[in-house]
C-alpha cells in the first residue's frame, strides 16, 4: 500500500499543479475560460486539498480520496469535452483518466470507464447532431477508439503487474517469511494501531511473550526442518485459538508475541488456550513440545510497547526458570 500511497500523492501533486496552471493562465489573461470551467477547477482544487489532508492524517493510502479524485476527473473530462470546443485534443483527458482508473482500481472498472469514454466521445461528437457543424470526422473518431483500446490494454497489464509487485513487497515487509505472522516491526505498528483505535482509554489489553523451551536442542538433535515445522505449527495454532481481537508476531528465533484486546477474555483463559495450543503442536510433530508464557496487563491509555514487552518478558523467564528449578 505504500506504493499506492506514493502514486496517489504524485497524482494529487500533478493535479494540484495542473489546476493552478489553469488559474495562472486565466488571471494573466493568456486563456479565456467559461465560468463553469473555473467553478469546476475550483471544486477539483478543494477536493485535492481535502484528499491531501485525509492522506496525511491517516499516513497511509486512502481509497476514499482516490474515488473522489477519479470521479472529479471524469466530470472534468465531460466539462472540457463539451464546453471547450477550441481544444482539438481535449479527448486525451479521457485517456489519462482511463490509465489512472486501471492503476488505482481493478480491471473491470478500467474497462468500464474505457467503454464509457468511447461512448461519450462517439455520441457527443457534433457530427451526429443534425444542424450542427461536425467536430471530429470518422477517421479521428476511429483513431481515438483504437488508441483508447490500446492504452486500456497496456494500462491494464502494467497496473496488474505493479499491483502484484506492490502486494508482494508489502507482504515481505510485514510478515515473517516462515510462519506468516507479523514480523517485529509490523507487530509494533499493529500495537500502535490497535491502542490508537480503541475509544475507551480506560480499557486494558493483554500483552504476551512466548518462548519455546529447549528449542536449540530440538534443532541440534532433530534437525532444523523439524524446528521449522514446530514454528509453523505453533504460529498457526496461536492465530487460530486467540480471538479475532488479537495480533500475533514473531520477534525472532523461537520467540512469539501477541496482543489480545477482547474484553471477553482473561489471563486465566489465555493460559488455558496456551495449554491447548501446545497439545495441538505436540500432536502435529509427534512429540511433546513445551513453551513458557508471560502476560502483561496494560492500560490502553499510555500504552508503551517497550514497557509491556519488558514486563511480559520478565514473567515469561520467571515461568521458564520455575520449570528448571523443579
Amino acid at each position: 500500500m505504500r506504493y499506492l500511497k506514493k502514486i496517489q500523492l504524485a497524482m494529487l501533486s500533478l493535479g494540484f499543479l495542473g489546476v493552478n496552471s489553469f488559474f495562472l493562465l486565466f488571471f494573466t489573461g493568456q486563456m479565456v475560460l467559461p465560468k463553469i470551467i473555473l467553478a469546476e477547477a475550483t471544486l477539483i482544487l478543494l477536493l485535492i486539498i481535502y484528499s491531501f489532508y485525509r492522506i496525511f492524517r491517516k499516513n497511509e493510502y486512502d481509497e476514499f480520496s482516490t474515488n473522489i479524485i477519479l470521479l472529479a476527473f471524469f466530470v472534468h473530462c465531460l466539462v472540457v469535452y463539451f464546453l471547450v470546443s477550441f481544444d482539438p485534443l481535449r479527448v486525451i483527458w479521457f485517456q489519462v483518466l482511463i490509465s489512472l482508473v486501471f492503476l488505482f482500481k481493478d480491471l473491470r472498472e478500467g474497462v468500464a470507464v474505457a467503454l464509457l469514454s468511447i461512448i461519450v466521445v462517439f455520441l457527443g461528437n457534433e457530427t451526429y447532431f443534425s444542424g450542427r457543424q461536425g467536430e471530429y470526422d470518422v477517421q479521428l473518431l476511429w483513431t481515438f477508439i483504437v488508441s483508447t483500446t490500446m492504452i486500456s490494454g497496456a494500462a491494464g497489464v502494467m497496473s496488474r503487474y505493479y499491483q502484484d509487485l506492490a502486494q508482494l513487497s508489502y507482504n515481505l515487509s510485514r510478515f515473517d517469511g516462515l510462519t506468516g505472522v507479523l514480523n517485529s516491526r509490523a507487530f509494533r505498528d499493529e500495537c500502535s494501531r490497535i491502542t490508537n483505535k480503541l475509544s475507551d482509554k480506560g480499557e486494558t489489553i493483554l500483552f504476551g511473550v512466548i518462548d519455546l523451551d529447549d528449542f536449540k536442542n530440538i534443532n541440534d538433535t532433530r534437525g532444523h526442518p523439524v524446528g521449522d515445522e514446530i514454528l509453523v505449527s505453533f504460529s498457526h495454532a496461536l492465530k487460530d485459538n486467540l480471538t479475532k481481537d488479537s495480533a500475533v508476531g514473531r520477534i525472532g528465533g523461537d520467540e512469539f508475541v501477541f496482543i489480545e484486546y477482547s474484553d471477553s477474555i482473561t489471563r486465566s483463559a489465555i493460559f488455558g488456550i496456551f495449554k491447548n495450543i501446545l497439545q495441538i503442536v505436540s500432536d502435529d510433530v509427534g512429540f511433546t513440545v513445551q513453551a513458557s508464557l508471560g502476560i502483561s496487563k496494560c492500560k490502553v491509555d499510555g500504552f508503551e510497547f517497550a514497557g509491556a514487552y519488558r514486563d511480559a518478558d520478565h514473567q515469561m523467564y520467571t515461568a521458564k526458570r520455575a520449570k528448571t528449578d523443579l
